[in-house]
């Protein structure tokens, strides 16, 4: 339907566009992409694909003599319609409800849905009377992390370290250009069997939170602080795009209690500060990751450090012990400095080389440890009880090494 309105001056004659208009959602999903503010869609990650059709419901008003100011309203339908996130293939089933959008971008909607095999309930809704360019408006989204999530994100092998499940909440709030958001997954309903410093049983208070950084920044530059209770914290920094959404940029996470610190040089930098750390309880935990999502660290860890005051490893107490891996073009390097150790470390997976400069044979299967020591102790087998059933191993699950020292006991 169109007609024409307001003929007398000064404002001058306006034209009004009401329709409905049916199609897929993922033609709806472009209009988000390409609004004149793309707030939310800036938030929205690239790649989403989506399933099923909808009804938009569409008024459009056009000043003929300032056409630039022309504004539209919109009320998108939902029927069972899907998203395919483009993460883990994580799919957004049985999507139902409405959102109310403008040329500012989405300003309100109630929308149910299944994910990971969980209700999930989404709400956006304005914080301001809608006046002016730049409305404020709230987005949250309700769900829980069950076993079967768990499976999905992690693996069998994984998740088979977790009992229970935990609720959560993501919260997107836009006031002006700026940009707020926040998630909080509330643990206390979940247990792990996990070593320590990882270690949790059911009922005890423990909560995941991300939340935007109040730091000054550049304007394409967004930071997200990452705190686990006191047991671990973090901070993480992304990229704007120029052709749209973000990429991670660098950050820091320090494990063990240890104070937030400011993310330096390229990609992630991970840090463990702990009294004891029980390998032997650690490996299989590692090999059912390395199962999970192969061999190799994931690309953008760079940086590994750790402080130990007790290494527990092949059921023997190796004391204190401090490393710090760097990611080089050879592989992972790192000064050993310990009570019983004292030397050089170069560990190299498949991915890090084709040959030159290698430690072993071009084509290999394994990863392979090279130790340059000045001293090595090899302590005493820890007293009965000490050493976990875990020590146990299939030596052929080891990294392939070689070790070279001056002095060993």
């Amino acid at each position: 339907v169109v007609s024409v309105a307001d003929l007398r001056p000064p404002d001058g004659a306006k034209v009004h566009v009401q329709g409905r208009i049916s199609g897929p959602l993922h033609e709806t999903l472009g209009v988000l992409y390409d609004s004149a503010s793309g707030k939310l869609a800036e938030y929205l990650p690239r790649g989403l694909r989506a399933t099923g059709d909808g009804v938009l419901a569409l008024y459009i008003q056009v000043p003929v003599r300032q056409r630039r100011a022309t504004h539209w309203t919109g009320l998108y339908r939902f029927n069972q319609n899907g998203l395919l996130l483009p993460y883990k293939d994580i799919h957004v089933s049985a999507i139902q409800g409405e959102m109310a959008i403008n040329e500012h971008g989405v300003q309100s909607g109630n929308v149910g849905a299944r994910m990971l095999d969980e209700a999930l309930l989404v709400d956006i809704s304005p914080l301001s009377d809608g006046a002016g360019p730049t409305p404020e408006v709230l987005l949250n989204v309700r769900s829980k992390l069950g076993r079967s999530g768990l499976q999905h994100l992690l693996g069998s092998g994984l998740a088979g370290y977790f009992q229970g499940e935990a609720p959560w909440v993501f919260s997107l709030r836009f006031a002006g250009p700026a940009a707020h958001l926040a998630l909080n997954v509330d643990m206390q309903g979940m247990g792990t069997s996990l070593p320590p410093p990882l270690d949790k049983v059911v009922g005890a208070p423990l909560s995941l939170s991300l939340e935007s950084v109040a730091a000054d920044l550049g304007p394409a530059q967004h930071g997200v602080d990452v705190r686990l209770g006191d047991r671990a914290g973090g901070r993480l920094l992304f990229q704007h795009r120029a052709t749209g959404g973000w990429s991670f940029l660098r950050g820091r996470m320090d494990v063990g209690g240890a104070p937030l610190s400011a993310p330096d040089g390229t990609g992630l930098h991970l840090g463990v500060r702990v009294p004891v750390l029980d390998a032997d309880r650690w490996r299989p935990v590692l090999r059912a990751a390395a199962h999970q999502g192969g061999t190799g660290a994931p690309d953008f860890l760079t940086r590994f450090s750790g402080e130990v005051n007790d290494l527990v490893m092949f059921g023997r107490h190796f004391g204190q012990f401090n490393l710090d891996m760097v990611k080089s073009p050879q592989g992972w390097v790192s000064p050993l400095r310990g009570a019983t150790v004292r030397g050089n470390l170069l560990l190299t997976t498949p991915a890090d080389c084709a040959g030159a400069g290698c430690a072993s044979a071009p084509g290999r299967l394994h990863n392979t440890l090279v130790l340059t020591l000045d001293q090595l102790v090899i302590p005493a087998p820890a007293a009965t009880g000490v050493a976990t059933k875990e020590a146990a191993f299939d030596p052929a699950s080891l990294p392939e090494v070689h070790i070279k020292s001056k002095s060993l006991t």
